[in-house]
């Protein structure tokens, strides 16, 4: 596992600030799947995804609803 995943290291304000930039510009972003390569990953990275429990960007807009927090199971 990445030590910043395990809290060994820590981010810097800056490195914060440029992340969460970064996903307001990507976060409701479709990937392409033009191709057949493209549509492949896609359906993969989704599927791994549900598998590790992620959720999707708008669910993360209700974590203050406590029903939200159990229901994605979060906490």
């Amino acid at each position: 596992m990445i030590p910043i995943v395990r809290g060994e290291r820590r981010l810097t304000v800056a490195t914060a600030s440029k992340a969460d930039a970064l996903f307001e510009e990507l976060c409701m972003t479709l990937p392409p799947e033009t191709t057949r390569p493209q549509r492949v990953s896609a359906t993969r990275a989704r599927r791994y995804a549900t598998e590790q429990g992620w959720v999707p960007p708008l669910a993360l807009e209700d974590l203050d609803d406590e029903a939200t927090v159990a229901e994605l199971d979060v906490a």
